[in-house]
């Protein structure tokens, strides 16, 4: 029996890490978020090849590099064995992404078949994992929500779930790092700490495991930000200070309250949003509904809001709508009814592929494929390419892997300057006077400048003064949204 069970825990997995590495893989060619390079690929591209940006949050030292190490150290591996081209350097970390979300996916299983003891349920919320558009849009991405997503589904399969549970260390150790990665997640963890206390009472060993798991993530933490930062750091204290008790988090844009509950749920659920609305009709999993409904809620609190931040806790949602389609009971209903929910289920794995394709390769392509025609054709002795985007609009050094001069609009936050305003909002204000105040000489011009398609009418003139033609256009969405076009243009000259 138990040869058995290893053998179809090694299927599973097999199945979901084959599916990642050569599925998802293929089918990820669009931009999300700027984090997505920003704070991961591109601080190790500097780390590893002496040459990158790192962005405001690296110069105030806010963020710890237990992420962007991970990264570091494939960037030196491959450059250990040859593999330093462009195309390796972008294509290997999703490689590695896609092998961490297919164990995830693994533990999801796992997860489900723990705590409600059926296998219909864990193959049910397994599926539901592995169609799900948002996830298959996100696992292969170098977000740090997606490792955190990953760390997070692992930890829970670890924690004492069952009073017959005894050990604790594993999901102290691996939430603790993931609270060290993403300070946010200690939204969803302090309440499960908490109930663990609880429910086990504290006893030393008990508390032999938190501090000597507390002690080994602070350790690799500090001895980490002190060999990237030179200096003793202790980021996650920063971030609060910064976003919380600062408040300076709003800058980068504020939702209402009830966001989440009525478009951030709604969107990355999709089609499975009726499946956890039926979960809530069942009374079993009760530890989890609340665990998700208290980390949407705490995070409603917050004036930023995003889809992403919810992708720690998504893998829960999956694992009750997997549960709720394994308590429909088939055989007592009629025919038509089992028509129709068969229709469902069909129509809702269809519209999964059909958001995945489409957001993961056609949606919002223009700005990745822009840097790998600027690899292409810009000269090594260029004076330099100019970027007139709304900022992190495009990846950078880490997918165009050339030291060249390139510029962008910069967007940091306010940092203690009355009246102040981002160099993109400036811009935007007067692109021509800008243009002027910035490249009023021929000798200034940058031989390359990349906009949407949007802002042409509005320095239209400006690049005739200076004979720019157009060199290239690269389709991007067919859903603009306010400073960003249907396409992406590059001017030469």
């Amino acid at each position: 029996m138990m040869m058995m069970s290893l053998i179809e825990n090694f299927q599973i997995l097999f199945l979901c890490i084959t599916f990642r590495l050569l599925v998802n893989s293929e089918y990820i060619s669009t931009y999300f978020v700027p984090d997505e390079y920003w704070q991961s690929l591109e601080v190790a591209h500097y780390h590893a090849f002496g040459y990158g940006y790192l962005t405001w949050e690296w110069r105030y030292k806010i963020r710890s590099h237990l992420h962007p190490m991970l990264f570091h150290a494939i960037y030196e591996i491959c450059k250990l064995f040859g593999y330093d081209d462009r195309q390796s350097l972008i294509i290997i970390p999703i490689y590695f992404q896609c092998l961490l979300s297919g164990i995830a996916d693994f533990y999801v299983y796992k997860l489900a078949l723990k705590l409600t003891d059926n296998k219909s349920a864990a193959f049910f919320a397994l599926f539901c994992q592995l169609s799900s558009w948002y996830t298959f849009y996100t696992a292969p991405r170098t977000l740090i929500n997606t490792m955190e997503s990953i760390l997070t589904i692992i930890a829970l399969y670890y924690y004492p779930w069952k009073k017959s549970d005894n050990k604790s260390f594993n999901y102290l150790l691996i939430s603790g790092f993931t609270i060290l990665m993403r300070p946010t997640a200690a939204i969803q963890w302090t309440p499960l700490l908490i109930w663990h206390l609880y429910r086990y009472k504290i006893s030393l060993r008990l508390l032999i495991e938190i501090f000597s798991c507390a002690f080994i993530c602070l350790s690799m933490s500090l001895l980490i930000d002190r060999y990237y930062y030179g200096s003793w750091e202790f980021p996650i204290w920063n971030f609060i200070l910064f976003n919380f008790l600062q408040g300076q988090a709003a800058f980068y844009g504020t939702q209402p309250w009830h966001w989440y509950f009525t478009q951030g749920w709604s969107t990355i659920l999709g089609p499975y949003l009726p499946l956890l609305a039926l979960s809530t009709s069942y009374g079993d999993l009760m530890p989890l509904k609340l665990s998700l409904l208290w980390t949407t809620i705490i995070y409603s609190l917050l004036k930023h809001k995003e889809f992403r931040f919810l992708q720690a806790v998504l893998p829960l949602a999956l694992i009750l709508c997997g549960n709720a389609i394994s308590k429909i009971n088939w055989k007592s209903q009629r025919f038509i009814v089992k028509l129709c929910l068969s229709l469902s289920l069909i129509v809702g794995l269809t519209v999964n592929i059909g958001l995945a394709c489409y957001f993961g390769v056609v949606h919002q392509s223009g700005t990745t494929a822009v840097m790998k025609y600027l690899h292409d054709v810009v000269p090594s002795n260029t004076s330099g390419v100019l970027f007139l985007m709304p900022c992190h609009s495009t990846p950078w050094y880490a997918h165009i892997h050339r030291n060249i001069p390139m510029r962008f609009l910069t967007c940091e936050p306010f940092l203690g300057q009355p009246d102040y305003q981002d160099e993109a909002e400036v811009f935007y204000e007067n692109p021509s006077k800008w243009l002027q105040l910035n490249y009023n000489n021929d000798s200034l011009m940058p031989p390359f400048i990349v906009i949407y398609d949007i802002l042409k009418p509005e320095i239209d003139q400006f690049l005739k003064s200076y004979w720019y033609k157009l060199c290239k256009k690269i389709f991007h969405t067919h859903l603009p949204e306010g400073r960003i076009g249907d396409n992406v243009l590059i001017y030469c000259r």
